[in-house]
């Protein structure tokens, strides 16, 4: 399981961004986000590198 902090993830919309770009990666992708804190959870068998790289290729920033 790969996991992310996305400060600029703040709302539903941004959530549904997100899981476009993992599941465009990987459309098997189980995704977990919470919005409170900000925290992303991606069970994937993709890189942990390509999907940071697919999400901030969508405007967002990870850390």
């Amino acid at each position: 399981m790969t996991e992310f902090t996305i400060p600029d993830m703040e709302c539903k919309s941004c959530v549904s961004a997100i899981t476009g770009a993992v599941h465009a990666l990987d459309p098997n992708a189980t995704i977990t986000t919470d919005l409170t804190t900000h925290q992303i959870s991606i069970e994937s068998s993709i890189n942990p590198q390509a999907l940071r790289e697919a999400i901030t290729a969508r405007g967002f920033t990870v850390s």
